[in-house]
């Protein structure tokens, strides 16, 4: 599955996304966040991933690359979560979705709870890969450590621009509201971000499954996880 590079707006923000077309489209497509500071050429590094989830090319993959980082503009305001949520419905608005699994990693799969609480007629199933459901007040001290990286793929504002914006968002008390699957997954290996004292935090999910896998951060890079992943998106289907 090739992937496409092309471009939406979101008032005026330019976005990048990349699309993994389907040849037989019939599956509701998966649209996947990576993390804060990655772009969606994120997603490309896991190839299994992405033929998983698209199902025999019965279902494309969608990545985005939220304001800021890969090519997408990076504004001088917008930095609050319900402008991630924007740019998450304009790359769906783009493509004619108008259902969708969700999947994201680190504090994307937080932006993708935040999107399913405010659109669940939109969603089929939210994966969210080792963080809990709180977006952090990012402090000066966070973007000096990110204007610190060797390789950046965000643009040189992003993190300034996160920080002033910045507020802790917990939306552990609004899980109840949570109409779809979710599945959480946790990396038990150094480096991993979701221990297991916040794992409680999910429990007022109504459809919860949680996932163990032997990783750091990057949970998706197992091979037992994305096998999972694309499982669990192909049973919410059937339920």
């Amino acid at each position: 599955m090739p992937e496409n590079a092309k471009w939406c707006t979101n008032a005026g923000v330019r976005l990048e996304y990349l699309v993994w077309p389907a040849a037989s489209p019939r599956l509701p497509p998966a649209l996947l966040v990576p993390g804060m500071a990655a772009p969606a050429a994120y997603w490309a590094q896991f190839p299994t991933l992405v033929s998983l989830l698209g199902h025999g090319s019965e279902r494309s993959v969608i990545a985005i690359s939220l304001r800021g980082t890969g090519a997408s503009d990076c504004p001088t305001d917008g930095w609050t979560p319900e402008f991630q949520h924007g740019d998450i419905d304009a790359v769906l608005r783009a493509e004619s979705v108008e259902r969708c699994h969700l999947m994201g990693h680190s504090v994307g799969g937080v932006f993708a709870l935040g999107f399913a609480l405010g659109a669940s007629q939109r969603v089929v199933s939210l994966t969210m890969g080792d963080f809990p459901p709180v977006i952090p007040a990012h402090t000066e001290a966070w973007a000096r450590d990110l204007e610190s990286w060797q390789e950046k793929h965000f643009h040189s504002d992003f993190p300034r621009r996160i920080v002033e914006a910045s507020q802790r968002i917990d939306y552990s008390m609004r899980l109840g509201e949570l109409e779809v699957p979710l599945l959480v997954i946790q990396g038990t290996a150094p480096g991993a971000a979701l221990r297991d004292e916040h794992l409680s935090r999910f429990e007022g999910a109504r459809q919860l499954r949680i996932l163990k896998v032997p990783a750091d951060h990057d949970v998706f890079a197992d091979d037992s996880c994305q096998v999972a992943c694309a499982d669990f998106i192909c049973q919410a289907e059937a339920t």
